[in-house]
């Protein structure tokens, strides 16, 4: 039998070594493919998703603060409107002003006992020695030019002094 020789060029150690170099940079080539083409672009896929998530819920954060300053901004032309509407007491007319001519208006046998403000106007109680007292007042209240009317709500009382509550409602400051 003759014998055949069928590894004859296969097992030179140069090509050896030529193809384990050769499969061995395609093996880094691939990897170097693979880590560059493949998982770096789905990283960069990943950050752009939450990139784009936070960007949404930014977007979200900015259009509900958006609508709040719309809201507040109406409000607050709705409140300019209102105090633009306020009357003018509140507007230009100092209280120390109506404190003082209302000490002025006061007699000697009346007392108040109470002060509040009612819209465009005033209600007093008050006490006083008699009715006398009370109709003092009333005309006194009338001649400072504060009020435009001055009315009489209710007398209480008996001879020992007399309750009193009326209503002064002021004048526009226009016509002062």
């Amino acid at each position: 039998m003759n014998d055949i020789n069928l590894l004859k060029d296969f097992y030179r150690p140069r090509k050896t070594i030529r193809i384990t170099l050769f499969i061995f940079v395609a093996a880094a080539v691939a990897a170097l493919f693979s880590y560059f083409g493949i998982v770096v672009p789905l990283r960069e896929k990943h950050e752009l998703a939450l990139m784009a998530s936070n960007f949404s819920q930014m977007n979200g954060e900015y259009e509900a603060i958006e609508k709040e300053y719309t809201e507040l901004s109406k409000r607050m032309e709705e409140l300019k409107e209102k105090a633009s509407g306020i009357n003018p007491l509140i507007a230009g007319r100092q209280w120390s002003e109506v404190f003082t001519l209302l000490e002025q208006a006061i007699p000697q046998g009346a007392a108040l006992r109470s002060l509040s403000y009612d819209g465009d106007a005033v209600v007093l109680e008050g006490i006083a020695t008699d009715d006398v007292e009370i109709a003092r007042f009333i005309v006194n209240l009338k001649k400072t030019g504060l009020f435009s009317t001055v009315s009489l709500k209710r007398i209480d009382g008996d001879e020992g002094g007399q309750l009193f509550l009326m209503n002064c409602k002021f004048n526009p400051l226009d016509h002062k």
